[in-house]
C-alpha cells in the first residue's frame, strides 16, 4: 500500500503543531536539549495534547536528522537505518489513544553507550497518526509531528564557529536597512549563537542597533545557518562614512565582522548638487562680467 505522509515538525526552535477541522494535536516541547555520559541512562519527557474534537491513535518511532540548507530547518533521514541517537532513545511502547482534550505524557529512555564518543548526536522522536485513506483506496494518509533531541555527549570535543558572510544593501535613511549574516559551525556539537550589530557614524556615535538570532536557532556542526536582521536608521539627514559592527557569540564561541560603508542622503545630494549648480552660475557671470571690454570715453 503506498502511504503518503504530511510531516509536521518544527523548524529548530518554533511551535509544532498539527492542525485538524477543529483546533489541533499539540506537542511540547517541540525541541529539547540534553547532555548525556556514556554508560549512563537519561529519561526526557514528551507532553501530546489532543485539542481536537475526536480521539487520536498515535504510534512512535526515532529518526536521525540533520539541517537542510541555512534556515535551520530540520531533513530527516526516514530512508536511512537509524544511527547513534536515534537508536539509544526509546519512546514508551505505544500505541498511545487520546481522547478529546486529553493529555499525555510519553517519556523517552536514552541510554548512552559507555563507548559513545564526545560530541553532539540529533534524533527526532516522531508521533505518527493514522489519518485515513483517499477514495481511490490504495493510499493511506498519515502524518508525524516531532520532537527533535539536540544531544551533547560529554567529553573532550571541539568548539569552533565563525561569521563567513556579513553584507548588506543599500542603508536607506529613515527606514530599515538589510543585514545578511552567515555563521559557520565548525565545531563538534550544536551552537546556539546570538549577536549585536551596531551601526555608528563617522563621530561614533550609535546611529542602529540590531539582535542577531533572537530566537537562540541552532546551529548544526559542519553547517552554516543564514540570518536576516533589518535596524531602522532613524534620522533622515545621514551623511559620510557608518560602520557597522557584528558581534556573534555562543558564551565559548565568539567571532566579529566589520562593514564599512559611505552614505549620502537625498537631502544631503539635493544641499551638494544645489550649492554645485550655484557655484556653477556665480562663475559664468563672473566670466560673463570680466569678458566685456573697458572703454575709455574719448577725449
Amino acid at each position: 500500500m503506498i502511504k503518503r505522509i504530511f510531516l509536521f515538525a518544527t523548524l529548530l526552535f518554533g511551535s509544532a503543531i498539527v492542525a485538524h477541522s477543529a483546533s489541533a494535536l499539540t506537542l511540547a516541547p517541540s525541541m529539547q536539549e540534553v547532555t548525556l555520559t556514556p554508560g549512563d541512562q537519561t529519561v526526557v519527557n514528551v507532553e501530546l495534547a489532543n485539542e481536537t474534537d475526536k480521539t487520536i491513535e498515535l504510534t512512535t518511532e526515532v529518526v536521525n536528522f540533520t539541517s537542510s540548507g541555512e534556515t535551520g530547518e530540520p531533513a530527516f533521514n526516514f530512508d536511512a537505518d537509524p544511527t547513534d541517537l536515534a537508536t539509544w532513545a526509546v519512546p514508551e511502547r505505544g500505541p498511545f489513544v487520546l481522547a478529546p482534550d486529553q493529555t499525555q505524557d510519553v517519556l523517552v529512555t536514552i541510554d548512552t553507550p559507555a563507548d559513545a564518543l564526545p560530541g553532539g548526536y540529533y534524533a527526532a522522536v516522531l508521533f505518527n497518526e493514522t489519518l485515513g485513506q483517499e477514495s481511490a483506496g490504495d493510499v493511506m494518509i498519515e502524518s508525524k509531528l516531532g520532537s527533535l533531541i539536540l544531544a551533547t555527549v560529554e567529553g573532550n570535543y571541539t568548539s569552533g564557529g565563525t561569521i563567513t558572510e556579513f553584507s548588506s544593501t543599500t542603508p536607506q535613511a529613515g527606514g530599515s536597512t538589510e543585514f545578511t549574516v552567515r555563521f559557520q559551525n565548525s565545531g563538534d556539537i550544536h551552537l546556539k549563537p546570538t549577536g549585536t550589530l551596531v551601526i555608528k557614524n563617522m563621530f561614533g556615535t550609535e546611529m542602529a542597533n540590531a539582535t542577531v538570532n533572537a530566537e537562540n536557532g541552532a546551529v548544526l556542526p559542519d553547517s552554516v545557518r543564514s540570518f536576516d536582521v533589518s535596524p531602522w536608521l532613524t534620522s533622515t539627514s545621514l551623511f559620510g562614512k557608518y560602520t557597522a559592527t557584528l558581534t556573534m557569540s555562543d558564551g565559548t564561541v565568539s567571532d566579529t565582522a566589520i562593514l564599512s560603508y559611505w552614505f549620502f542622503s537625498t537631502m544631503w545630494i539635493a544641499i551638494i548638487a544645489g550649492a554645485a549648480v550655484l557655484i556653477i552660475l556665480i562663475i559664468v557671470l563672473l566670466v560673463k562680467k570680466g569678458s566685456h571690454p573697458t572703454t575709455t570715453p574719448a577725449s
